[in-house]
Protein backbone atom coordinates (compact mmCIF):
# COMPACT_ATOMS: atom_id res chain seq x y z
CA UNK A 1 0.00 0.00 0.00
CA UNK A 2 1.21 3.57 -0.47
CA UNK A 3 0.90 4.84 3.17
CA UNK A 4 3.06 1.53 4.17
CA UNK A 5 5.64 3.46 1.27
CA UNK A 6 5.49 6.13 3.02
CA UNK A 7 6.35 4.89 5.93
CA UNK A 8 8.80 3.00 4.89
CA UNK A 9 10.61 6.05 3.76
CA UNK A 10 9.62 7.87 6.81
CA UNK A 11 11.55 5.28 8.61
CA UNK A 12 14.32 5.37 6.21
CA UNK A 13 15.21 8.30 6.86
CA UNK A 14 15.32 8.65 10.15
CA UNK A 15 17.40 6.05 10.58
CA UNK A 16 19.87 7.71 8.15
CA UNK A 17 19.49 10.98 10.39
CA UNK A 18 20.51 8.93 13.14
CA UNK A 19 23.57 6.61 11.92
CA UNK A 20 24.75 9.83 9.95
CA UNK A 21 25.74 10.31 6.03
CA UNK A 22 28.14 7.20 6.19
CA UNK A 23 25.66 3.64 5.44
CA UNK A 24 26.67 -0.19 6.31
CA UNK A 25 27.37 -1.90 3.22
CA UNK A 26 24.11 -4.17 4.00
CA UNK A 27 21.90 -1.27 4.95
CA UNK A 28 18.58 -1.44 1.79
CA UNK A 29 18.49 1.88 0.30
CA UNK A 30 15.25 2.93 -0.34
CA UNK A 31 15.17 3.37 -4.25
CA UNK A 32 11.76 2.90 -5.48
CA UNK A 33 9.96 2.16 -8.91
CA UNK A 34 6.87 3.66 -9.78
CA UNK A 35 4.98 2.43 -13.19
CA UNK A 36 1.87 2.28 -15.44
CA UNK A 37 0.09 3.98 -17.76
CA UNK A 38 0.03 7.75 -18.28
CA UNK A 39 -1.81 9.63 -15.89
CA UNK A 40 -2.45 7.07 -13.37
CA UNK A 41 -0.90 10.04 -10.29
CA UNK A 42 3.20 8.37 -10.24
CA UNK A 43 4.26 11.98 -10.35
CA UNK A 44 1.28 13.00 -7.61
CA UNK A 45 2.68 10.74 -5.48
CA UNK A 46 5.77 11.63 -5.45
CA UNK A 47 4.82 15.04 -4.56
CA UNK A 48 2.73 13.50 -1.78
CA UNK A 49 5.49 11.58 -0.40
CA UNK A 50 7.14 14.78 0.09
CA UNK A 51 4.98 17.35 1.04
CA UNK A 52 3.59 14.41 3.97
CA UNK A 53 7.40 14.02 4.77
CA UNK A 54 8.11 17.46 4.69
CA UNK A 55 11.14 16.81 2.44
CA UNK A 56 12.28 19.13 -0.89
CA UNK A 57 12.01 16.84 -3.95
CA UNK A 58 14.95 17.25 -7.10
CA UNK A 59 12.68 16.29 -10.32
CA UNK A 60 14.73 15.30 -13.22
CA UNK A 61 13.11 14.80 -16.70
CA UNK A 62 15.07 11.97 -18.49
CA UNK A 63 15.50 14.64 -20.54
CA UNK A 64 17.10 16.31 -18.54
CA UNK A 65 20.15 13.60 -18.34
CA UNK A 66 20.66 12.82 -21.23
CA UNK A 67 23.74 14.51 -23.21
CA UNK A 68 24.99 14.62 -27.12
CA UNK A 69 28.59 14.30 -26.22
CA UNK A 70 29.56 10.97 -25.21
CA UNK A 71 30.12 10.83 -21.56
CA UNK A 72 27.91 13.81 -21.08
CA UNK A 73 25.15 11.82 -20.11
CA UNK A 74 26.83 10.10 -16.99
CA UNK A 75 27.78 12.86 -16.04
CA UNK A 76 24.69 14.53 -15.31
CA UNK A 77 22.95 11.57 -13.67
CA UNK A 78 26.17 11.30 -11.18
CA UNK A 79 25.08 15.18 -10.80
CA UNK A 80 21.70 14.53 -10.17
CA UNK A 81 22.55 12.54 -7.13
CA UNK A 82 25.33 14.53 -5.58
CA UNK A 83 22.39 17.47 -6.23
CA UNK A 84 19.54 15.60 -4.11
CA UNK A 85 22.09 13.96 -1.74
CA UNK A 86 23.69 17.37 -0.49
CA UNK A 87 19.96 18.74 0.05
CA UNK A 88 18.86 15.79 1.51
CA UNK A 89 16.09 16.11 -0.86
CA UNK A 90 14.28 13.02 -2.45
CA UNK A 91 16.01 12.34 -5.94
CA UNK A 92 13.01 11.99 -8.93
CA UNK A 93 13.93 10.50 -12.05
CA UNK A 94 10.47 11.11 -14.53
CA UNK A 95 9.86 9.09 -17.56
CA UNK A 96 13.35 7.71 -17.45
CA UNK A 97 12.86 4.91 -19.59
CA UNK A 98 15.80 5.29 -22.11
CA UNK A 99 18.14 4.96 -19.29
CA UNK A 100 16.53 2.14 -17.42
CA UNK A 101 16.01 -0.05 -20.50
CA UNK A 102 17.27 -3.52 -20.63
CA UNK A 103 21.14 -3.64 -22.07
CA UNK A 104 20.72 -6.48 -23.98
CA UNK A 105 18.47 -3.53 -25.94
CA UNK A 106 21.37 -1.40 -26.68
CA UNK A 107 22.55 -0.59 -30.23
CA UNK A 108 25.48 1.43 -28.78
CA UNK A 109 28.20 1.21 -26.27
CA UNK A 110 27.05 4.08 -24.45
CA UNK A 111 23.65 3.14 -24.16
CA UNK A 112 25.29 0.15 -22.04
CA UNK A 113 27.60 3.07 -20.09
CA UNK A 114 24.18 4.65 -19.19
CA UNK A 115 22.37 2.06 -17.89
CA UNK A 116 25.74 1.26 -15.70
CA UNK A 117 26.37 4.75 -14.42
CA UNK A 118 22.55 4.70 -13.43
CA UNK A 119 23.15 1.32 -11.67
CA UNK A 120 26.44 2.55 -9.98
CA UNK A 121 24.43 5.68 -8.34
CA UNK A 122 21.68 3.73 -7.26
CA UNK A 123 23.66 1.47 -4.84
CA UNK A 124 25.80 3.92 -3.37
CA UNK A 125 23.25 6.71 -3.09
CA UNK A 126 22.28 7.45 0.66
CA UNK A 127 19.46 9.33 0.27
CA UNK A 128 15.75 8.46 -1.17
CA UNK A 129 15.28 7.88 -4.98
CA UNK A 130 12.19 7.64 -6.97
CA UNK A 131 11.60 6.44 -10.52
CA UNK A 132 8.99 6.62 -12.58
CA UNK A 133 8.02 4.92 -15.96
CA UNK A 134 5.37 4.02 -18.25
CA UNK A 135 7.39 0.57 -19.88
CA UNK A 136 8.38 -1.82 -16.99
CA UNK A 137 8.74 -5.09 -19.72
CA UNK A 138 11.44 -2.94 -21.14
CA UNK A 139 13.46 -2.50 -17.55
CA UNK A 140 16.50 -3.95 -16.99
CA UNK A 141 16.48 -7.02 -14.96
CA UNK A 142 19.42 -5.73 -13.03
CA UNK A 143 18.07 -1.89 -12.28
CA UNK A 144 14.63 -3.78 -11.08
CA UNK A 145 16.72 -6.09 -8.02
CA UNK A 146 17.90 -2.89 -7.15
CA UNK A 147 14.56 -1.16 -6.03
CA UNK A 148 13.65 -1.82 -3.05
CA UNK A 149 10.07 -1.36 -3.57
CA UNK A 150 8.10 -1.88 -7.33
CA UNK A 151 4.57 -0.32 -6.81
CA UNK A 152 1.90 -0.37 -10.05
CA UNK A 153 -0.29 2.16 -10.63
CA UNK A 154 -3.50 0.94 -12.73
CA UNK A 155 -6.48 2.67 -14.17
CA UNK A 156 -9.29 3.64 -11.54
CA UNK A 157 -12.35 0.80 -10.45
CA UNK A 158 -15.49 1.85 -9.67
CA UNK A 159 -14.84 3.82 -6.60
CA UNK A 160 -12.38 5.91 -7.71
CA UNK A 161 -14.05 7.41 -10.79
CA UNK A 162 -16.83 7.99 -8.98
CA UNK A 163 -14.61 9.71 -6.42
CA UNK A 164 -12.67 11.85 -9.13
CA UNK A 165 -15.74 12.82 -11.17
CA UNK A 166 -17.14 14.56 -8.00
CA UNK A 167 -14.36 15.82 -6.77
CA UNK A 168 -12.91 17.25 -10.08
CA UNK A 169 -16.52 18.35 -11.71
CA UNK A 170 -18.43 19.54 -8.42
CA UNK A 171 -21.54 17.75 -9.49
CA UNK A 172 -23.29 14.59 -8.10
CA UNK A 173 -23.91 11.76 -9.97
CA UNK A 174 -27.17 9.98 -10.45
CA UNK A 175 -27.79 6.20 -10.56
CA UNK A 176 -28.59 6.03 -14.47
CA UNK A 177 -24.93 8.47 -14.99
CA UNK A 178 -22.76 5.93 -12.11
CA UNK A 179 -23.85 3.28 -14.74
CA UNK A 180 -22.28 5.17 -17.53
CA UNK A 181 -19.53 6.02 -15.93
CA UNK A 182 -18.84 2.13 -14.36
CA UNK A 183 -18.92 1.31 -17.96
CA UNK A 184 -16.14 3.49 -19.47
CA UNK A 185 -12.82 1.65 -19.12
CA UNK A 186 -9.35 2.56 -18.36
CA UNK A 187 -9.88 5.99 -16.86
CA UNK A 188 -7.12 7.67 -15.46
CA UNK A 189 -7.08 10.26 -12.75
CA UNK A 190 -5.20 12.55 -15.37
CA UNK A 191 -8.41 11.68 -17.88
CA UNK A 192 -10.29 14.12 -15.49
CA UNK A 193 -8.21 16.59 -15.56
CA UNK A 194 -7.58 16.73 -19.38
CA UNK A 195 -11.68 16.72 -19.26
CA UNK A 196 -12.44 19.75 -16.85
CA UNK A 197 -9.43 21.92 -18.69
CA UNK A 198 -10.91 21.29 -21.98
CA UNK A 199 -14.64 22.51 -20.69
CA UNK A 200 -13.52 24.99 -18.06
CA UNK A 201 -13.60 28.20 -20.88
CA UNK A 202 -16.61 27.00 -23.06
CA UNK A 203 -18.88 29.90 -21.27
CA UNK A 204 -21.51 27.27 -20.93
CA UNK A 205 -23.08 25.32 -18.67
CA UNK A 206 -21.74 22.07 -19.16
CA UNK A 207 -23.94 18.98 -18.15
CA UNK A 208 -22.61 15.30 -16.70
CA UNK A 209 -23.72 14.02 -19.82
CA UNK A 210 -21.15 16.23 -21.85
CA UNK A 211 -18.43 14.76 -19.45
CA UNK A 212 -19.54 11.57 -19.89
CA UNK A 213 -18.93 12.14 -23.46
CA UNK A 214 -16.26 13.65 -22.94
CA UNK A 215 -14.20 11.12 -20.63
CA UNK A 216 -15.33 8.34 -22.98
CA UNK A 217 -13.49 9.91 -25.62
CA UNK A 218 -10.20 10.39 -23.86
CA UNK A 219 -10.36 6.16 -23.47
CA UNK A 220 -11.00 6.02 -27.05
CA UNK A 221 -8.38 8.29 -28.15
CA UNK A 222 -6.08 5.99 -25.90
CA UNK A 223 -6.72 2.73 -27.78
CA UNK A 224 -6.47 3.71 -31.02
CA UNK A 225 -5.70 7.35 -31.43
CA UNK A 226 -8.35 8.25 -34.18
CA UNK A 227 -11.30 9.88 -32.46
CA UNK A 228 -10.62 13.34 -32.91
CA UNK A 229 -12.74 15.95 -34.07
CA UNK A 230 -13.06 16.78 -37.83
CA UNK A 231 -12.87 20.32 -38.30
CA UNK A 232 -13.57 21.48 -42.25
CA UNK A 233 -16.39 20.83 -44.71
Amino acid sequence: GLDHVVEAVRNFRRESECAGVVQAADRPRMNLLLWGPPGTGKTEYVKYLGSTLGVKVVSKMGSDLLDKYVGGTEERIAAAFAEAEAERAILFLDEVDGLLQSRTLADHTWEVTQVNELLQQMENFNGVLVCATNFFDNLDPAVLRRFTFKVEFGYLDGDGKRSFFERMFGAPLSEAERARLDAIDDLAPGDFRTVRQEQFYLGEEVSNADRLAALKEECALKKDGDHSAAIGF
